[in-house]
């Protein structure tokens, strides 16, 4: 016959060794979390890594990425690097090619063509639909901005300007369709590419800027096509 207060110490033990047995396995769920958000932040720096040193032109179009290297180079474990690849794959700024690995997306004649064309169009678009809401923060966000000095900055500024005005009317698609040309990415090998000066295509742009903060949409769309039409005509991309 089992006394009470050996009934007592049993039952104890059992609700200590469930209690236990409930840290252990909150403490493995909080070490499984924290480890799916350190790879997710190391995966965040990679890809983060990668679009810097692709705008800056540090990574040119066309060069193999080795995970070996970058392993070593960022002191990341090559998991990690592998799913950044794989993001950045389905935003088309790598190309994965089996049994080749990964190389910096490499944008031809062709491809640029159509992007600019595209960014006419849906330039186009944004300045159509643009209306008069909110022109305080577009101006106080355009005042922000840093004079064009280098080539990776140029058609990253002209993108951030339209992607800007179609979110300020509402229009997230058309923001997502202009962000998806990957000019801003790309905008130090496009200007080199074709010898562009990045400081007189900045000048040319502003009157855009200006025509769109006057709330004057018909000059805006004016200066707009003009300014796509000098890219076409100097890159010698026009039909």
């Amino acid at each position: 016959m089992i006394s009470s207060s050996s009934g007592l110490n049993i039952t104890n033990n059992i609700k200590l060794l469930a209690h236990n047995k409930k840290t252990k396995h909150t403490g493995y769920k909080k070490m499984i979390k924290n480890k799916q958000q350190d790879s997710r932040s190391k995966v965040n720096q990679i890809i983060h890594h990668f679009t810097e040193n692709i705008t800056t032109g540090h990574y040119q179009p066309g060069q193999r990425l080795v995970e070996q290297a970058l392993s070593l180079e960022l002191g990341i474990s090559r998991g990690p690097i592998r799913e950044a690849m794989r993001a950045l794959s389905a935003i088309g700024l790598l190309d994965l090619k089996p049994g080749r690995g990964a190389q910096i997306k490499t944008l031809h004649k062709e491809d640029i063509t159509q992007r600019f064309y595209l960014l006419e169009a849906l330039g186009s678009l944004a300045i159509t639909a643009s209306g008069h809401h909110d022109l305080a923060y577009l101006k106080e966000n355009i005042s922000r901005e840093h004079p064009v000095r280098h080539s990776g900055s140029f058609f990253s500024k002209v993108t951030n300007f339209y992607v800007q005005i179609a979110c300020l009317n509402q229009n997230f698609l058309l923001a997502d369709y202009i962000s998806k040309l990957n000019l801003d990415y790309f905008s130090h090998h496009i200007i080199h590419l074709f010898g562009l000066d990045a400081e007189e295509l900045d000048a040319r742009f502003v009157p855009v800027q200006q025509a769109i903060l006057s709330s004057n949409r018909d000059k805006a769309l004016t200066e707009h096509q003009k300014w796509s039409r000098h890219i076409f005509t100097i890159t010698e991309l026009a039909d």
